[in-house]
């Protein structure tokens, strides 16, 4: 690799697991230092015992419940303490929704999906922007296509990841004026590999989601965690120095129709 993140901070969240862990893996072949944060210690532990004999003391797990402010200020210390200042924060951390209609999303639903979805991504935004401010830095966060057009049974992940979006936006405007700058960005996945995609195809059928993703996606396939972790890692570095507020999207064409 070309070390683009070589001695970089990094915390990121849901690490444990598909985007996330893959994200971990090719941060720590680019140079970073990676604090992997998840809700689940038993994956997340795991984790860094599988990456942990190449990674030379560049990875460690906390267990972050990101809808919960206070436990952003400790992993944000607790990262600093062991590898230095935040440099990139990726906002990955997210929950699938329950696939039924609007009419049939109870209060609870809406509010768990937004409180993960958007309220963690709006917390890891925050606490980061207070811990770059007067060093510069990137976030990262991760939306979806979900966020960019609307999609039926999403009625709660669809405004949350649009809000993440919009969240993007703003935040990358107000932290471009700082010296040295914060950049912003967005990543919007379409149908990858995931335990969460996993989980829509079981709920839908697998002959029936396997029937939406050869009609809905032009290249007619699902995408690798992999294809995420590169653009996150494009958008974290110095390559895309001149890229913020943006949205990346990569979806094997379904938003270009």
């Amino acid at each position: 690799m070309t070390g683009r993140l070589r001695d970089k901070s990094v915390l990121l969240t849901g690490a444990a697991s598909g985007i996330g862990a893959a994200t971990v893996a090719l941060m720590l072949r680019e140079g970073a230092k990676v604090l992997a944060t998840d809700i689940d210690p038993v994956r997340g532990l795991a984790l860094v015992d599988s990456l942990a004999p190449e990674a030379g003391g560049r990875i460690e797990f906390l267990r972050l419940d990101v809808a919960q402010e206070s436990q952003w200020e400790h992993a944000i210390a607790r990262l600093a303490a062991r590898f230095g200042p935040l440099d990139v924060l990726v906002n990955n951390a997210g929950v699938a929704p329950q696939l039924v209609t609007l009419a049939q999303t109870s209060l609870e639903e809406w509010r768990r999906v937004m409180s993960i979805n958007l309220d963690g991504t709006f917390l890891g935004v925050k606490h980061a922007i207070r811990a770059m401010t007067g060093r510069g830095g990137a976030i990262v966060n991760l939306s979806s296509v979900a966020g960019l057009v609307g999609m039926p049974l999403n009625g709660a992940y669809s405004p949350a990841k649009a809000g993440v979006l919009l969240l993007t936006k703003c935040a990358a405007l107000e932290c471009a004026h700082l010296e040295p700058p914060i950049r912003v960005n967005a990543v919007h996945p379409g149908y990858i590999r995931t335990d969460m995609t996993g989980a829509i195809a079981d709920t839908l059928g697998t002959e029936r989601f396997e029937r939406r993703v050869r009609q809905t996606v032009p290249l007619k396939k699902l995408g690798d965690a992999a294809d995420i972790a590169e653009a996150i890692v494009f958008v974290a570095c110095e390559q895309s120095r001149f890229t913020t507020g943006s949205s990346l999207v990569v979806d094997g064409g379904w938003t270009a129709q």
